[in-house]
């Protein structure tokens, strides 16, 4: 009983201290969440090619706003994107209010015969 007292209350500080990376984190799909946390833990920066999805048609002024993050757009259509960013810019990307989903681009191989 004591033990689940204890980590509740851990977790609950964590939870308070991380809260503005979880609601960024929780935009990221498996993938490029998986990606990001093995740079993090690597200490290593690279270029992470990555979808992402606005919860309005972008305009100017977004793209803009998405480039000011460090995002190399590539491509906007209705409100998705597409782009490449340093690894340590990513957070930055995720915690623009008007950015809603951001997913890591693949390579997809044709099943063999």
């Amino acid at each position: 009983m004591r033990f689940a007292i204890v980590l509740a209350l851990i977790v609950t500080c964590l939870a308070g201290c991380r809260s503005e990376d979880a609601a960024a984190t929780a935009k990221f799909d498996a993938s490029l969440r998986q990606k990001a946390e093995q740079l993090a833990d690597s200490k290593q920066v690279e270029v992470i090619p990555l979808f992402g999805k606005c919860s309005s048609g972008i305009d100017e002024a977004m793209k803009e706003q998405l480039a000011k993050t460090g995002l190399e757009v590539q491509t906007v259509t209705g409100d998705i994107f597409a782009g490449r960013i340093s690894s340590n810019h990513l957070m930055k990307l995720a915690q623009l209010p008007f950015v809603t989903q951001l997913s890591l681009s693949q390579i997809s191989k044709p099943l063999a015969p």
